[in-house]
């Protein structure tokens, strides 16, 4: 069974919000991945720049082609014109949008592990005397679950 202050300790910190200074020792597993991260800002950029073009296509192919033309068949080629580039534009979208959640799944996944070896780390360092007074269930439990939350990684006890 849990001490009386261990389970107070949990809930001090399940109440409370991410500090900066968690916030900046969590951005630390992060630095390994800045090239990619990076990489990710300029997919996310571009992506979403090419989503917010594509009205403007739209828009250039009603107007110049649909409503003011000066015959059929100049209107068919500018919006078949039209249409290409709009398709083109939505194939690289596509490939933006991709490569943008791959790379936000890189750097994600790479900090997790990193954190993970930390904690795995950070527990083989522990005395035998916190493992006498902490059930092994507690111990996974609260390593499992300060991972998964990502912010209470400083609430594990000082060596």
């Amino acid at each position: 069974m849990a001490s009386r202050d261990d389970i107070l300790l949990e809930e001090a910190f399940e109440q409370k919000p991410l500090s900066k200074a968690t916030f900046l020792r969590l951005l630390g597993y992060v630095r390994p991945y800045r090239r990619i991260f990076r990489l990710n800002l300029l997919f996310t950029l571009l992506a979403t720049a090419s989503q917010l073009v594509g009205p403007k296509f739209i828009q250039i192919g009603i107007d110049r082609y649909l409503i003011r033309f000066s015959s059929a068949q100049t209107a068919f080629h500018g919006i078949l014109a039209v249409s290409l580039i709009y398709l083109g534009n939505l194939l690289v979208g596509c490939f933006l949008s991709a490569a943008q959640v791959k790379s936000a799944i890189a750097v994600g996944q790479g900090a997790m592990n990193d954190l993970r070896l930390a904690v795995f780390e950070h527990i083989q360092r522990l005395s035998l005397n916190y493992f006498d007074k902490t059930h092994q269930g507690r111990i996974i439990s609260r390593a499992d679950t300060d991972i998964d939350s990502g912010a209470r990684i400083s609430s594990w006890p000082a060596r």
